[in-house]
């Protein structure tokens, strides 16, 4: 994202958004959605700790990138959670969700 110092200042902090963004992806497909929730989340909160005005295009895109993974989530377990075939054990689920969007609108 054109950072003037390529990353060197906040190394330590995109290697944890990173890390926490690819693992909530591996539980999601393993359909284990709340370390999912709770992986995204600590990405979300990692990206607050990028405070240098250098730092704020790249955090802003991880932060859009991270709502939209828990969007994505937070539709599927909606879909798990209504209609006909709806699954009981995913609503708490569904609700922590919905609860993380709020915490991410919140925040911005």
């Amino acid at each position: 994202m054109g950072c003037p110092y390529n990353g060197q200042n906040c190394h330590k902090q995109l290697a944890a958004i990173n890390k926490n963004y690819f693992d909530s992806a591996r539980y999601q497909k393993e359909k284990n959605y709340l370390k999912a929730i709770h992986l995204l989340r600590n990405a979300y909160l990692k990206t607050n700790e990028l405070q240098q005005l250098s730092c704020a295009n790249c955090a802003e895109l991880f932060r859009e990138t991270i709502n939209n993974s828990m969007e994505n989530i937070h539709n599927d377990l909606q879909k798990l959670t209504t209609g006909v075939f709806r699954n009981k054990r995913y609503h708490e689920v569904y609700l922590e969700a919905a609860k993380a969007l709020k915490e991410f609108d919140r925040s911005n």
